[in-house]
């Protein structure tokens, strides 16, 4: 909610939300045009947590005193070494001179992984006779779940899903089956 006397500004922040993967930085850019004259006072805050205050002086949060870089003639700001306790709502205060308080919102989302990826047959064994059913899962540790695409001695199956189903098992199946979560795909 804005402060009393402010209004909820429409576009003060870029719509929808940010996307960043865990170490990277993010920007949360405001649509504000630069100014000579400071502002009378900017608070960006995440939750309940003070990231920065900007009036006669910056304070910035304890937490954030190493990773954040502030932009006071746009009141952008700068946030560095994302983690998965970044992700959720951020909200910027301002209060320029002689004009109404405008509040402005953003979402941050972090992506996370993906780490220990595995593949599984079922059923399990070493090896499998024509004719046979064989389904192999794809699992992964991501923020958020994973989407993937698998691959056979590296070429690209149109199957994605954590689940690829072998029906009937011939010859021209053998070889070496591997996943991928999509997003990290390299483009060919």
């Amino acid at each position: 909610m804005p402060p009393p006397g402010s209004s909820e500004g429409a576009g003060v922040l870029s719509d929808g939300p940010l996307n960043a993967a865990v170490g990277e930085t993010v920007m949360f850019t405001t649509t504000l045009s630069p100014t000579e004259t400071p502002f009378q006072s900017v608070v960006w805050n995440f939750g309940s947590k003070n990231i920065i205050t900007s009036s006669t002086a910056n304070v910035t949060g304890p937490e954030y005193a190493d990773r954040i870089t502030f932009f006071p003639s746009t009141v952008s700001l700068e946030l560095r070494s994302l983690t998965v306790n970044d992700i959720g709502e951020y909200i910027v205060h301002i209060s320029p001179a002689g004009e109404p308080a405008k509040t402005g919102r953003s979402r941050l989302e972090i992506y996370d992984g993906p780490e220990n990826t595995n593949v599984f047959a079922s059923p399990s064994q070493q090896y499998y006779t024509t004719g046979s059913d064989i389904n192999l899962t794809c699992s992964v540790e991501s923020r958020p779940p994973a989407q993937f695409q698998w691959f056979v001695n590296g070429d690209q199956l149109p199957d994605t899903g954590s689940e690829l189903r072998l029906m009937n098992v011939q010859m021209s199946h053998s070889g070496n089956y591997s996943c991928k979560e999509k997003k990290y795909l390299k483009p060919s």
